[in-house]
């Protein structure tokens, strides 16, 4: 993203200060979402396409029994493969079906009673993910710290060169993916880490967002007296 000033504003003569803002939030999870596979062969497309239905009801309805909410429980459609024989002589054997489940929890203790459930069953795969519902206003929180940290940097600039900030001329903001690079960096603003966590280390399934942003001000020399 990129804020320029109009036309007018670009065509100002004068000092200007380019400072870096960068900040830095750790977002522990609060959903866990556990994805199934479930698949079934038979000799008959048909068949195999009922035995996965089967379980994949079954299933559901273990899980909403275990007391997940019917929402959180989603259902993906079936799909269904030749399973062919050895070559030379290939042709189709039999057939393959499968179906997706995905179970959200905001307990993410149970996710290992939840995977016992789907075991259970007739899976040919089972996963974990673990993802926080307030992501988006995290991102909002980021970008704040972010713009105060060239902020602060700049009044600070401007302090030191007896001098104040005029108009913001410029803004662009770049997303960083790693500590790497970082070293000449202005400024970096970083929120307590792991809140949930002893001794500040970050929680289980915990995300780090990392933004930079790149702010121009215009700068008012002070008079001498």
């Amino acid at each position: 993203m990129v804020i320029q000033a109009g036309e007018e504003g670009l065509a100002l003569a004068g000092p200007r200060v380019r400072v870096d803002g960068i900040a830095s939030i750790d977002v522990s999870p609060d959903l866990v979402d556990l994805h199934v596979t479930l698949s079934a062969e038979a000799s008959a497309s048909t068949d195999a396409v009922a035995a996965v239905r089967e379980q994949r009801e079954a299933l559901a309805a273990a899980l909403r029994e275990a007391g997940l909410d019917p929402d959180a429980i989603r259902v993906g459609h079936l799909s269904v493969n030749p399973v062919w024989s050895d070559y030379p002589h290939r042709k189709v054997r039999a057939y393959s079906a499968s179906a997706s489940v995905v179970a959200t929890s905001g307990e993410l203790e149970r996710v290992g009673e939840l995977a016992e459930i789907a075991a259970g069953y007739s899976i040919s795969s089972l996963s974990t993910q673990y993802r926080s519902s307030q992501m988006t206003q995290k991102k909002v929180e980021l970008r704040e710290l972010a713009l105060r940290a060239a902020r602060d940097k700049a009044q600070q600039s401007a302090r030191v060169l007896d001098a104040s900030l005029g108009e913001v001329v410029a803004i662009e903001e770049g997303q960083q993916g790693g500590w790497g690079g970082w070293g000449m960096a202005n400024m970096v603003v970083n929120e307590a880490r792991g809140a949930d966590a002893p001794d500040g280390a970050l929680a289980p399934g915990a995300v780090t967002l990392r933004l930079s942003v790149h702010v121009e001000y215009a700068l008012v020399a002070h008079p001498r007296g």
